[in-house]
């Protein structure tokens, strides 16, 4: 019954206006992708994301970078990004918005710069990618402490070594 009830919380809580379309058997899929799946029959937007999973100060204590564009927060309705936020992080490379989670959790605020040393290597040949909180934002479909750490695509597209011009999901 533990398992139903599981499965039944998560039926409620799933949002039946939104697909996400993820590689058969892990990997990743090709950028272009994006074209084809906006071009189905009733899809109204398509949003490309790529996860930068990394550390903050401490290994123990990983998170993920969702890394991805605009479009994003068009599928995305239930977080509090305002269209200036919106604006300010496609304008800003490094740019971030981030939960209240972390916010709380690590003390950031905006106008902090966030160093995040992950497995993915730059060009430069360093593991550290620096991010500026432009915004914290909130999920109201689950209030309270938020794990959202949002940046640009196109930063960690220009900026890695490897799978250039792919995604993880869309």
């Amino acid at each position: 019954s533990a398992i139903d009830a599981g499965f039944a919380h998560r039926l409620e809580a799933a949002r039946l206006d939104r697909l996400f379309a993820d590689p058969r058997f892990g990997g990743l899929m090709p950028i272009a992708y994006a074209d084809k799946i906006a071009a189905v029959p009733g899809v109204t937007v398509v949003a490309p994301r790529m996860g930068l999973v990394g550390y903050y100060k401490d290994p123990k204590d990983g998170m993920g970078v969702i890394m991805t564009d605009a479009r994003f927060f068009a599928a995305r309705s239930e977080l509090t990004a305002t269209k200036q936020q919106i604006e300010q992080l496609q304008r800003t490379p490094s740019g971030a918005l981030v939960g209240s989670y972390f916010a709380e959790k690590y003390g950031w605020k905006v106008g902090d710069t966030i160093p995040l040393i992950s497995n993915t290597v730059k060009r430069d040949g360093t593991r550290v990618w620096t991010f500026d909180i432009l915004g914290i934002i909130e999920d109201t479909d689950n209030p309270g402490p938020s794990g959202y750490f949002i940046s640009n695509y196109k930063y960690l597209d220009e900026a890695r070594v490897t799978d250039k011009s792919t995604a993880d999901r869309f």
